[in-house]
């Protein structure tokens, strides 16, 4: 099966080096460079690792809402477009940023919890691409 890694990254290359797939650093800044992308390589399915995380951390992502705003909620909502469109699933990595979790209580999450942490932009970017897709 053809697959399109989208973002060099630490998790996109690891994932690239474990699977051996097609990988792609190109920066997306419009829904025509991700489609230009995706046809360049004509892939089945799109693993996207694409996201913003600050220069030094999450809490960068305040300094540059922009970017990180793009990057966390708007590409993934392109590249979901971009699937229903030419019938590619997408594979979206998210991030554990989105739970507000108990050390406390120290019960494992479950994929049915609702993102509940709010404090950082970063997280609400990646939330709100969580309730699109």
């Amino acid at each position: 099966m053809k697959v399109l890694i989208l973002g060099k990254g630490f998790i996109g290359k690891r994932l690239q080096e474990s699977l051996k797939c097609n990988i792609s650093g190109r920066q997306i800044y419009s829904f025509k460079d991700a489609e230009e992308e995706i046809k360049k390589y004509n892939p089945k399915i799109i693993i996207n690792c694409v996201g913003d995380t600050g220069k030094r951390n999450v809490d960068d992502c305040e300094l540059d809402k922009d970017t990180t705003l793009f990057s966390n909620t708007f590409i993934p909502i392109i590249l979901a477009e971009i699937g229903l469109r030419y019938k590619i699933k997408l594979v979206h990595i998210s991030s554990g940023c989105i739970y507000h979790f108990d050390y406390s209580k120290c019960k494992p999450l479950k994929e049915t919890n609702l993102p509940d942490y709010y404090d950082l932009f970063y997280s609400r970017t990646k939330i709100y691409a969580e309730r699109a897709l």
